[in-house]
C-alpha cells in the first residue's frame, strides 16, 4: 500500500467514524490501543495492517472494501427542520464501478458489430455492382 493510499484510507476511516458518531476514544478502546495511537491511524502516520483494517471495519459496521472505496459525495446528513442533525446515512456508491465493468464487457461486442456492419456494407456494394453489370 502506498503512502497516498494509506492517507486516503485514513481520511475515509475518520469520515466514516464521524458519520457513526464515534469519537477517537471509543475507536481506540474498541481496538485496544491508546487514543493517541488511534489518532495516528486517522492521520495516516501509522501503517495499517489488513488485520487492523478489518477490526476497524467491524467496529464501523462496514467492510474493508467500503472503507477503501468510500466517497464522501454520497454521504447525506439528514437534518430536522430547525437545522438540528438527527442522523446520518451513508451509501457506498458502486454505480461507477458497475458501469465501467459493463462497458468493458460490452466493448468487444460493439467492435464485432462495427466489423460486421462494414462487411454487410461491402457485400451490398458487391451485389449492386454485380446487378449493374448484368444490365
Amino acid at each position: 500500500m502506498t503512502k497516498e493510499e494509506q492517507r486516503r484510507i485514513a481520511r475515509n476511516i475518520k469520515k466514516m467514524r464521524d458519520i457513526r458518531g464515534y469519537d477517537q476514544h471509543h475507536m481506540a478502546e474498541q481496538l485496544g490501543v491508546a487514543q493517541n495511537t488511534y489518532s495516528r491511524i486517522e492521520k495516516g502516520e501509522s501503517t495499517l495492517t489488513e488485520d487492523r483494517l478489518l477490526k476497524i471495519a467491524d467496529i464501523l459496521g462496514t467492510t474493508i472494501s467500503a472503507i477503501k472505496g468510500f466517497d464522501e459525495k454520497v454521504v447525506f446528513n439528514i437534518q430536522h427542520q430547525q437545522g438540528h442533525s438527527i442522523g446520518h446515512i451513508y451509501i457506498y456508491n458502486a454505480v461507477d464501478e458497475i458501469i465501467k465493468a459493463l462497458e468493458n464487457y460490452v466493448q468487444p461486442f460493439k467492435d464485432k458489430m462495427q466489423q460486421l456492419e462494414k462487411e454487410v456494407s461491402l457485400l451490398r456494394k458487391a451485389v449492386e455492382n454485380k446487378n449493374d453489370s448484368k444490365k
